[in-house]
């Protein structure tokens, strides 16, 4: 099952870089350099996540990941099944889709 994605963080702007499923969180990566270097690699432990859910943004699809500490991540991400089937294997709860 696919684990890297690309996607889009909607903070600062939007951001281009990557999305990855490890075992113990989900890891954003960017390469630009004008953005505050946490941005720059994200680490978000499944253990400080209270959810992650499917939205939208005007046309864009979204997931937002809601951390336990009140902080939410959006991202652009197209292939949200994909993610959340992936999801779903690590044992990590994620939302039915129609």
């Amino acid at each position: 099952m696919k684990r890297l994605y690309s996607v889009s963080i909607c903070r600062e702007g939007v951001l281009g870089g990557s999305l990855r499923i490890e075992d113990h969180g989900l890891r954003y990566r960017t390469n630009k350099l004008t953005v505050s270097p946490m941005l720059r690699d994200l680490f978000l432990a499944f253990s400080d996540i209270r959810e992650i859910r499917p939205r939208w943004w005007l046309i864009f699809p979204l997931i937002t990941v809601e951390m336990r500490d009140g902080e939410r991540y959006s991202f652009i991400l197209f292939g949200q099944r994909a993610f959340f089937r992936a999801l779903s294997e690590l044992g990590q709860p994620s939302p039915n889709f129609p």
